[in-house]
C-alpha cells in the first residue's frame, strides 16, 4: 500500500472503528484476493466487532498494491460517506515521505554535508528506471560519500513517492558470515510483516520472493538498499526480484547478479566542496577559514571521510577560528597519526583507521600477503640496506 494511503486510513481510523462492522468486509476482501484465511482468522479472533476493524486497518497496509482501492470499493455501498472523507482528506507528502524513510531505517543526513548535484541527479534518473530484479551499484572508495548520496537520493518525493510507494528499506550490512547473514534476511522477514519465520538462508529468499515479486506482493513496488557491501553472498542472498540498491567499494560483490547498473563516485571533494563543508562544520564563511583548511583538503586529497571528522572534531572543540587547531589535525595527518581522528557523530565508520583496516581484512589471500610485505617510505626517508637486500 502507498504511504499516503497508509496515512489517509490513519488519519479516519478512529470514525472506521467506530463505524464500520467489518464482517461484509472481510468476505468482499477475501474474494478480491486482499485477504487470505489466515488472515481473516487472526482478525476474527478478536472479540469486539471495533477490535476485528482496529485489527483489519492494522493488516491491510501490508497486503498489497490493491488493498486500498479494494477497501473502499468494500465499503462504497453502505459506508459512502467514509470513502469520500478517505478520498479528499488531505496527506502532505513530505510528512509521508519522512514517515516512509522512517519506516524502512533510512538514516538521517549527517548534520553537515555537502550536495554532489551531478551523482545525485544521475542516482536518482537511474532509480526512477530500476525494474524488478534490477541492481544499482554506487560504487567507490571507502570514505568517499556513498551512503550520505544513496540517503540523500531517497529524500526526493517524486522519486520515492513515485517510484517506491511501498517502502524503502535500509541495511546497513558490512561484514558478514553466513549466521549473522542469515540474521539480517530474518529481520527484514519481520520488518515486512511476514507471517512465514525463516529456517535458513534459502527458506528466507523463498518468503523474500513471495514479499517483493509478482502483482499480489505487497512489496513489489519498494527499494531494499544493501549499504557498505563486502562480500558477493550477501548480494546473492538478497537477489529475490526486487529493486535493490547497492553501496560497495568492490565491484566483485555484484558480479553474481546479470542486470546491474554501476554509478561511480568521485574519491574526493573538490577544493571548494571541502571549504563549503568546513564552513557548514564550524560556522564561519569559506573565504575566513584558516588557511590550514586548504592544507587539509590538499593532504587528504578531498576524502568526504576525512574532511566531515576534522570539521565535526574542530566544531566540537568550539575554537573555530583558532588555526591552532586546524595545525594539530594537520600536522597529525602529514604524520599519519590517523587515530587522533576519532569517531564523528554523522559517520558511520570509527576512525580512518578502522575503515583503512576494514579494506585489508576484505584482501583475499594473496593480496593480503602482498600487502604485508609492502614497505613505503617517504622522500625524504632513507632507505636501509637490510631493506634493498629482500628479495
Amino acid at each position: 500500500m502507498e504511504e499516503t494511503d497508509r496515512l489517509r486510513l490513519m488519519k479516519c481510523r478512529d470514525q472506521i472503528v467506530q463505524d464500520v462492522n467489518s464482517k461484509f468486509l472481510l468476505k468482499v476482501l477475501e474474494a478480491d484476493g486482499v485477504l487470505d484465511a489466515n488472515a481473516v482468522n487472526v482478525i476474527n479472533a478478536e472479540k469486539s466487532d471495533s477490535d476485528k476493524t482496529a485489527k483489519l486497518l492494522a493488516i491491510l497496509p501490508s497486503r498489497g498494491p490493491k488493498a486500498f482501492s479494494c477497501f473502499c470499493q468494500a465499503l462504497a455501498e453502505d459506508y459512502d460517506w467514509i470513502v469520500a472523507d478517505l478520498e479528499t482528506v488531505e496527506v502532505d507528502s513530505l510528512t509521508a515521505l519522512k514517515t516512509l524513510l522512517m519506516k524502512g531505517g533510512v538514516p538521517h543526513q549527517p548534520s553537515c554535508h555537502i550536495t554532489r548535484n551531478k551523482e545525485l541527479k544521475q542516482l536518482r534518473d537511474q532509480l526512477s528506471c530500476l525494474e524488478a530484479g534490477d541492481f544499482l551499484v554506487l560504487h567507490g572508495m571507502t570514505g568517499s560519500g556513498k551512503s550520505v548520496l544513496a540517503s540523500e537520493a531517497v529524500r526526493d518525493t517524486e522519486v520515492t513517492l513515485r517510484h517506491f510507494p511501498d517502502g524503502v528499506f535500509w541495511f546497513r550490512v558490512g561484514m558478514l558470515d553466513k549466521d549473522k547473514l542469515f540474521g539480517r534476511m530474518k529481520i527484514l522477514c519481520e520488518k515486512l510483516d511476514s507471517s512465514r519465520i525463516p529456517s535458513s538462508v534459502d527458506h528466507a529468499q523463498d518468503i523474500l520472493r513471495d514479499l517483493f515479486v509478482g502483482p499480489k506482493a505487497p512489496y513489489s513496488r519498494s527499494l531494499l538498499i544493501l549499504d557498505d557491501v563486502w562480500s558477493a553472498d550477501v548480494v546473492k542472498a538478497f537477489n529475490v526480484g526486487g529493486r535493490v540498491l547497492v553501496t560497495t567499494q568492490d565491484l566483485r560483490t555484484v558480479d553474481v547478479v546479470p542486470r546491474r547498473f554501476v554509478i561511480e563516485v568521485e574519491a574526493g571533494f573538490a577544493e571548494a566542496e571541502s571549504l563549503e563543508l568546513f564552513s557548514r562544520y564550524v560556522g564561519v564563511k569559506p573565504e575566513y577559514l584558516p588557511d590550514e583548511a586548504k592544507a587539509i583538503h590538499a593532504e587528504c586529497k578531498g576524502s568526504p571521510m576525512v574532511v566531515s571528522m576534522i570539521g565535526g572534531l574542530i566544531a566540537e572543540n568550539g575554537r573555530s577560528r583558532s588555526s591552532g587547531r586546524w595545525a594539530y589535525y594537520l600536522n597529525n595527518l602529514r604524520s599519519r597519526k590517523y587515530s587522533k581522528f576519532r569517531k564523528q557523530r554523522s559517520y558511520q565508520h570509527g576512525g580512518v583507521m578502522e575503515a583503512v583496516m576494514l579494506s585489508i581484512e576484505n584482501l583475499d589471500g594473496r593480496l593480503k600477503e602482498k600487502y604485508q610485505q609492502l614497505g613505503v617510505f617517504l622522500d625524504d626517508v632513507g632507505i636501509p640496506n637490510k631493506v634493498n637486500l629482500v628479495r
